[in-house]
C-alpha cells in the first residue's frame, strides 16, 4: 500500500484509523507529492495506491495515467474534494473503480480496500489457474501433436476445420509442410532398448524432427523436407555408425519421397515397402523409393512371374527350382536359376528360404499364439518345425519362440 497526498493531515488521519492488519495489508510508504509517489511506486511496485486528485508537481490523474502505462496491475483509490464528473470519467478511463470525496470515513476507505483486496485476490487465482493450464497445456502439446502425427502417419483424414485447428495450436502449415519419413530397423536379434537408443542419436542429429517413436521393430523419424539428399544420407550414415559403435548391430534404414505433412500415411507405407526390400537390395544398407522401382523394374518378366509364384505358393514344401520350372514355367532349371541368379542377386533357394521367414515374421506379430509347428506348416516348412527353427535363427537372430515373446 501507497498513501499520496499534499495534507499531511489526511496522510496522517488515514495512516491511523485504518486496521492494516485486519485487512491482511501494510502501508509501505507514503508520499506528500505526485512525483514523490511516482518515485516510490516505481521503487516500491505497491498492489494498491491511495491518491489524492489534486497534489504539487504531478497530480493524481497524470499518476494513474502513468501507472496504467508502466504498471497495469496496480489499483487506485482517488481522493478529491471536488463533486466533479469530468474527474470521475477520466479516472474510470484508466479502470480506477474507487473515487472517494473527502472527508471520508473509515469505513468507506475501508470498504473500498475491501473490494479492491478482492479483486487481486480473485485475479491472483485467476493468473494461478491460467498458469496451472498453460504448464499442463506445454506437457500436453508433445504428446497431442505426436498423436496428431500418428493419426497421418495411419492415414487418418481431418475435415477441413480441424486441420485449420491443428494448425493454429501447433503453427505447423500442415497443407505445405514437406517431410520426409525414415524408418531405421537394426538387423539380426536386438532389444527394445536398441531402438530407444537409436531414437535418442536420431533426435540430436536431425535438425527438424517433427516426431520421432518407435513402430514394432523400427524407429521412426518424421522430419522437415529441408534436406538435400546427400546431406540427408550423411546424418543417416552418422546415426548407423553410432547405433553400430554401441550395440555392435548393423540397421538398414528407409527413406521415402518427400511430400506434403497431410500425405504421410502413403509415405509410411513407402518406408514400410523399402524395408520389405532389404533382403534383396542388401540388409544394413540405407534403401529408397527410387532403389525399390529400379529393382522392381530390372527384372524381366520371367523373374517378376518366378516371384509371383514364389508369394503365392510359399506354404508348399514341394516349392524348389525344379519345380518352378518344369512344372510351371516349362523352362531347364539351371537356365531358370542363372538367370534368377542373374537379375536377383541371389540364388533361387536362398531368395525362397527369405521369404518364407519374412512370412513367418508377419505370421508372428499377428497371431502371437501360433504353434511352432503351424507356423512352419503355413509357410512351407512342412512337418519339420526344428529344421524350420533352426533356419529362422539364422536369419533372426533369435527363435521363433524368442522371438515372440520379444515381441510380446
Amino acid at each position: 500500500m501507497l498513501l499520496a497526498d499534499d495534507e499531511q493531515i489526511i496522510v496522517q488521519g488515514i495512516s491511523s484509523i485504518v486496521d492494516w492488519e485486519a485487512l491482511d495489508t501494510e502501508l509501505v510508504a507514503t508520499a506528500e507529492n505526485g512525483i514523490d509517489a511516482y518515485e516510490k511506486m516505481a521503487r516500491l511496485e505497491p498492489d494498491i495506491v491511495i491518491s489524492d486528485i489534486r497534489m504539487p508537481g504531478m497530480d493524481g490523474l497524470s499518476l494513474v495515467s502513468k501507472a496504467h502505462q508502466e504498471f497495469p496491475a496496480m489499483k487506485f483509490i482517488l481522493l478529491s474534494g471536488y463533486s466533479e464528473f469530468e474527474y470521475a470519467r477520466t479516472a474510470m478511463r484508466y479502470g480506477v473503480k474507487n473515487y472517494l470525496l473527502k472527508p471520508c470515513n473509515e469505513d468507506k476507505i475501508t470498504a473500498a480496500l475491501q473490494e479492491i483486496i478482492h479483486d487481486l485476490e480473485q485475479e491472483k487465482a485467476q493468473d494461478t489457474l491460467v498458469s496451472q493450464l498453460q504448464e499442463k497445456y506445454a506437457q500436453a502439446q508433445p504428446l497431442i501433436k505426436a498423436h496428431l502425427l500418428t493419426e497421418f502417419l495411419a492415414g487418418r483424414n481431418y475435415s477441413n476445420n480441424d486441420l485449420s485447428f491443428y494448425q493454429q495450436l501447433f503453427d505447423v502449415e500442415i497443407h505445405h509442410q514437406r517431410v520426409r519419413l525414415v524408418l531405421f530397423k537394426p538387423e539380426g536379434s536386438f532389444s527394445y532398448e536398441h531402438l530407444f537408443a537409436i531414437k535418442n542419436i536420431g533426435a540430436e542429429i536431425f535438425d527438424s524432427v517433427l516426431l520421432s517413436m518407435n513402430m514394432g521393430e523400427n524407429a521412426l523419424f518424421l522430419i522437415e523436407d529441408n534436406h538435400d539428399a546427400e546431406k540427408l544420407r550423411q546424418k543417416i550414415e552418422q546415426i548407423k555408425e553410432l547405433a553400430c559403435q554401441y550395440f555392435k548391430k548393423d540397421t538398414t534404414v528407409a527413406i521415402s519421397e518427400g511430400d506434403h505433412l497431410h500425405n504421410a500415411g502413403k509415405l509410411y507405407r513407402e518406408a514400410m515397402e523399402c524395408l520389405e526390400h532389404r533382403f534383396y537390395l542388401g540388409e544394413g544398407s540405407i534403401i529408397t523409393r527410387k532403389d525399390v522401382l529400379a529393382f522392381k523394374s530390372k527384372h524381366s518378366s520371367v523373374i517378376n512371374r518366378v516371384i509371383e509364384v514364389l508369394t503365392e505358393n510359399l506354404g508348399n514344401p514341394d516349392l524348389s527350382l525344379k519345380m518352378v520350372a518344369n512344372e510351371i514355367l516349362y523352362m531347364n532349371p539351371d537356365y531358370l536359376g542363372k538367370l534368377f541368379k542373374q537379375e536377383t542377386g541371389q540364388r533361387f533357394s536362398t531368395y525362397l528360404t527369405k521369404l518364407r521367414i519374412e512370412k513367418a515374421v508377419k505370421h508372428i506379430a499377428k497371431m502371437d499364439d501360433v504353434k511352432v509347428g503351424t507356423l512352419a506348416e503355413i509357410v512351407g516348412f512342412g512337418d519339420n518345425p526344428q529344421y524350420f527353427s533352426q533356419v529362422f535363427k539364422k536369419y533372426t537372430g533369435c527363435t521363433p519362440s524368442e522371438y515372440r515373446k520379444r515381441e510380446g
